[in-house]
């Protein structure tokens, strides 16, 4: 077993009384584990406790991780102490829960939100936990060639940024790749897939907790499977990326980065494309948000997705959808991790494509010289004297009820990268 610690729990709390939410549903409840100032060296956190509602059955309880929910797991062990204390509600019998949490693609530091599923298909917080990863995830193998992410939402160009980045003789990407799935992500989502599999794994080695002492112990097979089996995974992963993208540029090119593009709500797989690859790079791609939004409506004319007549009842509830989860995303993305990314505006990039591409391979330290940008622009079939789109055209054909709208929900956003 590793005895270097990998997790630090900074807080626990539970039964607090989330002013948002309304509490009413909550008899009681208790995490037994992790406690406050746990210091843990797996790569996993399993959470226990139990909790028993006031009148509605819980059946479930999830983890939460930046809005999403990250796991999931029934309440139905049994938990004969709570019983005893809770004789008028028949299911404290079986009120205890046991959820198993892979580390792995979610932040270094990190805040989860624990909320009860009730029957009738209602949800509310029961507590948090905080943790701090103290170190990343180790590999055996160290990868030649590091990422370039494009981290975008909706129709913000990142097709056409990876193209012309492609041409650059250091830098290999695939443009339009099948499904408009980066190839990276094969590799990481079968690392994550791999590692969290439970089915051939003893779901029984951590014993249920029997009143405060807490006594788990892991067999040789989970000590294996949560400390060291990650580290495999994850050198594999490296190895595999790295052959990968080494045979897709032609033989004696030197390549420095391979170019990819990720949806920012991807939280996971940039979170762990970020800790697999320390020393990779980041572009953060914005577009103003009121043009993204107009292009993905209907009569704008244009073919990018978006408004799906079946998913939203109207435009106002695709705007709002939109900012909340896509645009809301990439700001917090942009918070989080703007000491080390480059920012990119597609507006720029259309309008002065030379002076943008030169920004961009100055922040890689790589070759920028006029020749390289006019090549990079002539393989990408670039014509600087006619752009391809047109930017703020959403200024003259939105209808001003939604310029309104999408003005004020994206405001932040909007403020933070300049648009105001």
């Amino acid at each position: 077993m590793k005895k270097t610690a990998l997790v630090k729990i900074s807080n626990v709390s539970f039964g607090a009384n989330f002013s948002q939410f309304p509490q009413q549903e909550l008899r009681k409840c208790n995490i037994d584990y992790p406690k406050n100032g746990d210091s843990l060296n797996t790569y996993f956190l399993y959470i226990i406790g139990w909790v028993v509602s006031q009148k509605d059955r819980i059946v479930a309880v999830e983890v939460v991780s930046e809005g999403i929910v990250v796991e999931k797991a029934p309440v139905n062990i049994p938990r004969p102490g709570v019983s005893k204390k809770f004789p008028d509600r028949p299911e404290a019998k079986n009120s205890g829960f046991r959820v198993g949490v892979g580390l792995l693609g979610l932040p270094m530091v990190c805040e989860l939100t624990l909320q009860a599923v009730l029957e009738n298909g209602g949800r509310f917080p029961l507590g948090n936990i905080k943790f701090r990863r103290l170190e990343r995830l180790k590999c055996d193998y160290s990868s030649k060639i590091q990422p370039l992410i494009i981290s975008s939402v909706g129709p913000s160009g990142a097709e056409k940024l990876l193209q012309l980045l492609a041409g650059h003789p250091s830098l290999v990407g695939i443009s339009k790749s099948t499904g408009n799935i980066p190839p990276s992500y094969y590799w990481l989502e079968s690392l994550t897939e791999l590692w969290s599999e439970n089915s051939i794994f003893d779901a029984s080695d951590l014993k249920n907790i029997r009143g405060k002492k807490q006594q788990s112990k892991l067999s040789n097979l989970s000590v294996w499977r949560e400390q060291i089996y990650p580290e495999k995974l994850g050198s594999f992963c490296l190895q595999s990326i790295n052959s990968f993208y080494s045979n897709v540029k032609a033989k004696g090119s030197e390549v420095n980065y391979f170019v990819e593009k990720y949806d920012a709500s991807e939280s996971k797989f940039l979170n762990l494309l970020s800790e697999l690859y320390p020393q990779g790079k980041e572009i953060i791609l914005v577009r103003d948000f009121r043009d993204m939004v107009y292009s993905m409506l209907p009569f704008s004319g244009r073919k990018s997705p978006g408004f799906d007549r079946k998913k939203y009842k109207s435009y106002q509830q695709f705007v709002y959808h939109f900012s909340k989860y896509s645009v809301g995303g990439l700001l917090a993305r942009w918070k989080m991790r703007s000491s080390g990314v480059y920012l990119v505006k597609y507006e720029d990039l259309i309008l002065s494509p030379e002076e943008t591409l030169r920004g961009i391979l100055k922040y890689l330290s790589v070759h920028s010289s006029q020749q390289v940008i006019s090549n990079m622009l002539k393989k990408a079939g670039n014509n600087k004297s006619k752009p391809d789109v047109l930017v703020g055209d959403w200024q003259y054909e939105m209808p001003p009820s939604l310029q309104v709208l999408c003005g004020e929900v994206c405001e932040a956003a909007l403020q933070e990268f300049g648009y105001s």
